[in-house]
């Protein structure tokens, strides 16, 4: 997903059903209550700023 890649392209790569794909992207998008790629990608940046040291 952070790739940009689509749950087909992911299934084909991870020799699973693109079914299968979407129903983990689902469980994710819940754990981390997010509803996008987008919110999904601003929070890997905020949590990126937490865990780096600052100099």
């Amino acid at each position: 997903m952070a790739r940009g890649l689509t749950s087909k392209q992911i299934a084909r790569l991870a020799g699973i059903s693109p079914l299968t794909v979407r129903t983990h992207r689902r469980a994710i998008f819940a754990l981390l209550q997010v509803h996008s790629i987008a919110e999904l990608s601003g929070l890997r940046l905020a949590m990126t700023e937490i865990n780096t040291p600052s100099e």
